[in-house]
């Protein structure tokens, strides 16, 4: 995979190790994902799920925060036809990480919110910052979550409390969604991507043979 260069790609990728570290790159935006984001990130999991020297990915966003959900600038010129078609795309995006052949570490810090937080829904494990922020507050834009975020928060949470937060707006600290199940690992701020490579390192050194059929939720 040819050299990433920070000043202009929107995803960065970065080997360390059998550890790959994705970071999602528009922190003057707080990492809004666009098609464009979408584009970038599907082809990034997809070359280093197919790469055998890759035993783990750590996903993160530069900047501030994690995500801060779907670009609404683009939400406010899309018609309906792309709106649509962009929504597919985002939950393939999701299935793509939620199904990787190798585990994936959601590394959060600040704000993950709608689409970033379905994003962090996807992945296998979860660190964030103590200062971390997560929700989806679509319905104040008369929305529900559509990258299979409803189900997977379901998943975690059950349904009731899910159906609280989707209806709320509710945003959740680090140490309820720990509680919540959510996050597994809660770190310093300046600690987040040490202890995310310590927990991908962990994942990495295991077997790479993956139990068959994969897991699957109720």
């Amino acid at each position: 995979m040819p050299a990433a260069d920070p000043a202009t790609d929107l995803v960065l990728v970065e080997h360390q190790g059998p550890v790959a570290v994705v970071t999602i790159n528009r922190p003057a935006k707080y990492n809004a994902i666009s098609p464009a984001v979408v584009t970038a990130l599907d082809a990034a999991l997809g070359a280093l799920g197919a790469d055998p020297r890759v035993r783990a990915i750590i996903l993160t966003g530069a900047g501030k925060a994690f995500a801060a959900g779907a670009d609404i600038s683009f939400y406010a010129q899309a018609d309906r036809e792309e709106f649509t078609a962009f929504t597919g795309r985002c939950n393939a995006l999701c299935d793509r990480i939620a199904t990787s052949p190798v585990p994936v570490v959601a590394a959060v810090r600040g704000l993950a919110l709608g689409g970033g937080f379905e994003l962090v829904l996807s992945c296998d494990v979860v660190v964030a910052e103590q200062g971390a922020a997560f929700g989806l507050p679509e319905v104040s834009l008369g929305l529900l979550p559509g990258w299979g975020g409803t189900q997977r928060l379901t998943w975690h949470v059950g349904p009731n409390r899910a159906k609280w937060l989707i209806m709320s707006g509710e945003r959740l600290d680090a140490t309820t969604a720990e509680a919540l199940g959510i996050v597994t690992h809660i770190c310093d701020t300046d600690a987040l991507l040490p202890v995310a490579l310590r927990v991908a390192d962990a994942l990495a050194a295991q077997s790479p043979r993956r139990p068959s059929p994969r897991f699957e939720r109720p």
